[in-house]
C-alpha cells in the first residue's frame, strides 16, 4: 500500500468489543498489539485475495519502552512482516508474536529509536519540508499500524459521555495506509486513513477489518463456549 500519492485523505472507522481480543492475547501469551496486527493481516488477506499468497507486507509498528526514572514512556519503532498468506488466525497470531518479540529484542528498535531521537535536533519547519521528500520513495514500509491505549473509565464533556474513540493518523510520503487502534472502556476503536489515489476502496478495507476482527474474536475461549 505504497505509491505516489496526492493531497487527499479519506478516513473510515468502526468499533468492536475489547474483551475477546484481550482474552485471545492472554490465551496465546501475546500482546494486544500482536492481536491488532493479526486482525490487520486477516484484512489484507481478504483485500488482496489470491494475490496474498507469497506476499509479506512490511508494517511499521510503534512500541513503547518504559524507562526507569524517566517521565512517561519512550517510543521506538519496529518493522515486521505480516503473514497475509496464512488463513488460520491462530497460526497468524503465533507468527506475528514471534516476529515482534524477535524484533523488539534485536537492535532494530534501538537503532530506529536513535534515528527518531535525532528529530529533537532538527527544526520543525525543516522537518515539514524535508520529510515528504525523504519518505516519498522509501522502499521499506507498506503501511503503519499503531495501537494506542485509551481510558479505561468513561470520559465526559459537560455531562455528555464520550461513546467511542477512533484515532485518526494521517499518512506521509508514499505510505498510503495507516490503521489506528485505540482501546476505550470496553471497546476497541479501529480506523483506516488512506490516500485515495493509492488505496481506492477504503470501504472495502474497513469491511475486511470488520470480518477479520470477528474471525479473531471467535478464537476467544468465551466465544467458543457460547457456540457449543
Amino acid at each position: 500500500m505504497t505509491g505516489r500519492g496526492g493531497p487527499s485523505r479519506e478516513v473510515r472507522w468502526t468499533s468492536v468489543p475489547l474483551a475477546p481480543f484481550t482474552e485471545v492475547a492472554h490465551r496465546h501469551g501475546a500482546t494486544l498489539n500482536d492481536v491488532a496486527l493479526t486482525v490487520v493481516a486477516g484484512a489484507l488477506r481478504r483485500t488482496l485475495g489470491p494475490g496474498a499468497a507469497g506476499l509479506v507486507p512490511q508494517v511499521l509498528v510503534p512500541v513503547g519502552d518504559a524507562v526507569p526514572g524517566a517521565a512517561g514512556n519512550l517510543f521506538s519503532f519496529v518493522v515486521t512482516g505480516l503473514p497475509v498468506g496464512t488463513s488460520d488466525p491462530h497460526a497468524v497470531l503465533a507468527e506475528v508474536h514471534d516476529r515482534m518479540e524477535l524484533r523488539k529484542q534485536s537492535l532494530q528498535a534501538a537503532a530506529v529509536h536513535s534515528l527518531f531521537s535525532l528529530v529533537d535536533l532538527v527544526p520543525v519547519a525543516l522537518l515539514r519540508r524535508a520529510a515528504p521528500a525523504v519518505l516519498g520513495r522509501q522502499p521499506f514500509v507498506n503501511l503503519v499500524v499503531t495501537n494506542l491505549p485509551g481510558s479505561v473509565v468513561p470520559l465526559y464533556l459537560r455531562g455528555a459521555r464520550l461513546r467511542e474513540v477512533h484515532p485518526v493518523i494521517t499518512g506521509i510520503g508514499n505510505v498510503a495506509c495507516i490503521v489506528g487502534v485505540m482501546s476505550y472502556c470496553d471497546q476497541l476503536g479501529l480506523s483506516v486513513t488512506v490516500d485515495p489515489d493509492v488505496v481506492d476502496d477504503p470501504d472495502g478495507l474497513l469491511a475486511a477489518l470488520d470480518e477479520s476482527a470477528a474471525e479473531v474474536a471467535a478464537c476467544a475461549p468465551t466465544a467458543r463456549r457460547r457456540t457449543t
